[in-house]
């Protein structure tokens, strides 16, 4: 019945693909093609698999190696901007790269390294544009803490960073964000300390307040929210 809390069942069989020990993984719609981001900080690659228009089908998949630079990467987010892919690029050692992809996921991105930035162990990435302005949400993975970055009014642009720290946390690796009537909040998961939600009033650029929500929930390396019947799902 489409509904969130079924059991969903087994897809597409990724073995035998040239990444290994994929950290984060970004879901794509472009022009009705479907297309799969991911890094592997065993392999320090990049790749791309491109379904088509059924993500249920075998992907086509593309080795882009470390682009010229990238060491042990850990997230990876996709951003458009008038008519351009972009895709943020954490790794273990702290630099952060901004990959281009021009009109078309299809082609082979450059990449550049984001200046004046040192995010060590740093992991999943939602970007997101709030007022013209352009954020970047990261998971501080070992730093216990959630990076915001602000772009301004492009990801082109040299961000500024505010940190925040995540009481009662360990080792956050996954999160999301989701805005309504009540205030901005961003949902993260710890690997040892279970789920958190930071709540930033009006604006993903305050400071936010944070709190466990659960332990239960363990080993959780990403999470995804999705709303459904006016409730909030979390899927990690």
């Amino acid at each position: 019945d489409g509904s969130l809390l079924n059991i969903p069942a087994a897809g597409v069989d990724f073995s035998g693909t040239s990444i290994s020990g994929a950290f984060a993984l970004d879901v794509v719609e472009d022009n009705g093609s479907y297309y799969l981001l991911s890094v592997g900080i065993e392999s320090n690659n990049v790749t791309r698999y491109a379904f088509g228009s059924d993500l249920t089908l075998p992907p086509i998949t593309t080795d882009f190696g470390n682009l010229g630079g990238l060491s042990e990467p850990l997230g990876i987010g996709h951003w458009e901007e008038s008519g351009n892919h972009y895709a943020l690029v954490t790794t273990n050692g702290g630099a952060v790269y901004l990959l281009s992809f021009g009109s078309s996921l299809g082609n082979t991105p450059s990449a550049s390294q984001v200046s004046g930035l040192s995010l060590g162990n740093h992991r999943h990435i939602k970007i997101l544009s709030e007022e013209g302005t352009v954020i970047g949400l990261i998971a501080g993975g070992s730093t216990n803490s959630l990076s915001v970055l602000n772009f301004g009014s492009s990801i082109t642009n040299p961000p500024s960073l505010t940190t925040s720290p995540v009481s009662s946390s360990s080792f956050l690796t996954g999160l999301d964000y989701f805005k309504d009537c009540t205030g901005a909040y961003v949902v993260t998961s710890g690997l040892n300390s279970g789920l958190h939600v930071l709540s930033f009033g009006s604006s993903f650029l305050n400071t936010p307040t944070s709190v466990q929500v659960s332990t239960s929930v363990t080993s959780a390396y990403g999470l995804t929210i999705r709303k459904k019947s006016g409730l909030f799902h979390v899927l990690a």
